[in-house]
């Protein structure tokens, strides 16, 4: 029974929170230990559901304050240059943001863009990358039907 609840805790956690992928086994066996703890001392723990909320609930707290607390590494309108864009989490210069976001951070591009307040049309790609791209899909006919 612990392992379904496990289950639903951790999803709905990851649903609403932004979690790094390495860190969900850690809080799997964080909710686990935690449920089971409770479910070996339920006679003698009064109130165990209030607890779990708390626990659950002071966890999302540090979360969200952690997520707060990340200021850009340098000023957005500066993150862009021709040949690359800088991650405005670790500094990094990349030609593009999405796999390095989600292998180093945890996040899509959707949550990048809240936590820095960027609007949709803020490169993600550095431009001089984009343009080889436009120009190799252009070259080799990229999304044209066949015989036209």
């Amino acid at each position: 029974m612990n392992l379904k609840f496990t289950a639903e805790i951790v999803q709905a956690y990851v649903a609403n929170n932004e979690i790094p992928a390495t860190e969900i086994p850690g809080l799997i066996q964080s909710v686990h230990r935690t449920l089971s703890i409770l479910s070996e001392d339920s006679g003698s723990l009064p109130g165990k559901d209030e607890l779990m909320d708390e626990i659950l609930i002071e966890r999302t707290r540090k979360k969200a304050a952690t997520m707060e607390d990340i200021k850009p590494f340098v000023d957005p309108s500066l993150a862009i240059s021709e040949n690359a864009v800088i991650c405005l989490i670790c500094g990094k210069e990349l030609k593009a943001m999405k796999g390095h976001l989600s292998r180093t951070h945890g996040m899509d591009i959707n949550a990048y863009r809240r936590r820095f307040h960027l609007d949709g049309n803020f490169p993600m790609v550095a431009p001089a990358y984009s343009e080889k791209r436009r120009q190799l899909a252009k070259e080799t006919r990229l999304g044209e039907r066949p015989g036209s």
